[in-house]
């Protein structure tokens, strides 16, 4: 490995780092978690009102809107990264689009009195639930693969379990309420660490790091 190699490597080890560190203050893990809690309280309210549901995850959105601009930025800074990591970012969000794209066109076709695919028949007749926890558990991988945030595994495999569709013996309520709590209560500790270990201070930008 030659001297300009291992500096190539220092850099994008630093980038990498100063990037991760973005997402240490726990707020992405709060606000996925709240919204699981936001579904845990429709489904003990009932009748799958999807306008009460938008409500009620009003409150995760204000969290991460409030938590990134008054925490996190008067600390971290702002953060430009570089060509390689807005190309993993904007393939993450492309994932993310996809789901939903994928959510709305089962949705609308499930409500819809149009015949569906046969294939789609049998895919909820035979092992449904297994591509479904399949399916949301390897979005969620892409997108902790490409931004290199091992955490989203984690929440990634709650929300694979919680959306997957269960027996009534663990009603929707206690499933999403377990999941939701599972996410927040670490994002709640790394928000805590996250404070003591940045205290509030004078906000630099963090510059591109350049070959």
């Amino acid at each position: 490995m030659t001297e300009q190699t291992k500096i190539d490597h220092l850099l994008k080890t630093i980038e990498k780092k100063t990037f991760i560190s973005f997402f240490q203050d726990g707020i992405l893990d709060i606000f996925l978690g709240l919204i699981m809690l936001a579904c845990a309280v429709n489904a003990y309210i009932g009748d799958n009102n999807d306008n009460r549901l938008i409500w009620l995850m009003a409150p995760a959105v204000a969290v991460w809107v409030v938590g990134k601009y008054f925490l996190t930025l008067p600390r971290m800074g702002y953060i430009k990264v570089n060509a390689e990591r807005k190309l993993k970012i904007v393939k993450a969000v492309i994932v993310m689009a996809s789901l939903v794209l994928v959510g709305v066109f089962f949705a609308v076709m499930e409500g819809s009195h149009v015949q569906l695919p046969g294939w789609i028949d049998w895919v909820k007749s035979y092992g449904g639930r297994v591509l479904n926890f399949l399916f949301i558990f390897g979005v969620f991988s892409v997108i902790a693969s490409l931004l290199d945030l091992n955490r989203l595994y984690y929440i990634g495999f709650l929300y694979a379990v919680g959306l997957t569709p269960t027996s009534m013996w663990f009603p929707n309520t206690v499933k999403f309420s377990l999941v939701g709590s599972l996410i927040v209560i670490p994002g709640v500790f790394l928000m805590v660490r996250f404070l003591k270990q940045h205290p509030l201070g004078k906000v630099e930008k963090l510059e591109e790091v350049h070959r």
